[in-house]
């Protein structure tokens, strides 16, 4: 057995690990104002009710959320 084998058999033990899908948690819903929105936001948007922006963010606990800038 090589140095070269031991490398191999090494790097094909290794864990690769799948990315998990974020839970979605979003809502149809302005988070300022509370104004019922036509479809869940996907990137930022602005609210035809109260004109605040919203921005959707995923937390280190990998859960997808609609917040404003506060």
């Amino acid at each position: 057995m090589g140095i070269f084998d031991f490398l191999k058999s090494n790097s094909s033990t290794q864990r690769t690990e799948t990315p998990q899908e974020p839970n979605d948690e979003r809502k149809a819903e302005c988070p300022s104002c509370h104004g019922s929105l036509k479809k869940v936001p996907g990137a930022k948007t602005k609210c035809p009710h109260c004109g605040e922006f919203m921005f959707v963010r995923t937390t280190p606990d990998n859960v997808r959320l609609v917040v404003t800038k506060v």
